[in-house]
This record gives C-alpha cells, sequence and structure tokens, in this order.
C-alpha cells in the first residue's frame, strides 16, 4: 500500500496505465502469497493418512511476538479418534501433537 501511495504521488500524467497495472499485480502478489497451501479439508485428508478418524476442531492463533505476514498466524487442531490432538500449520504441512 505504501508503494502505491509513493507510485500516484510521483508518476507522470501520461503514465497512469502503468501504476494502475503495478497496483493491481502487487496487490496480486499480496493475495497469493497470504493464502495457505493447505485448506480444513486437505489437512484433514493428510493427516487421515497418519491418525485414524480425524475431526476438526477449531483454529488456534500461532503467532509470535513479531508480526510477520509471511509467517503462519493461524493452526488447525484437530482431535484423533483415540483422544490425541493435533496441530496441523496449514502453510508448511507440519503437524505437532498436543
Amino acid at each position: 500500500m505504501i508503494t502505491l501511495l509513493v507510485m500516484t504521488q510521483f508518476r507522470k500524467p501520461t503514465s497512469t496505465r502503468w501504476v494502475v497495472a503495478f497496483g493491481v499485480i502487487s496487490v496480486s502478489i499480496g493475495i497469493v502469497l497470504s493464502v495457505p497451501t493447505y485448506s480444513v479439508a486437505e489437512a484433514e485428508e493428510t493427516l487421515d493418512k497418519t491418525y485414524s478418524d480425524v475431526t476438526y476442531m477449531e483454529s488456534v492463533p500461532t503467532s509470535g511476538g513479531e508480526w510477520n505476514p509471511f509467517t503462519p498466524r493461524r493452526g488447525y487442531r484437530f482431535e484423533t479418534g483415540s483422544g490425541k490432538a493435533v496441530l496441523f500449520i496449514p502453510d508448511s504441512g507440519k503437524t505437532f501433537e498436543l
């Protein structure tokens, strides 16, 4: 967003198309980089291969002390048929038993 504001201040009047195209591409890249790799259904399917009878419980915040838009801030909490709780990180596919 800051880049877009700077570009609009210093653009030439004849290069409006270039500024709009740059803005659309910048926003598109931001959206693509912020979408997690796994959905809840894909995570459940992946965990079903390792654990039996996996049930989605809730989405859990996983943020640390600093804010970074490219690190995962949410994890999916599942419960297995044996009563174990499993945390699935949707950006990397890593699992942690709780």
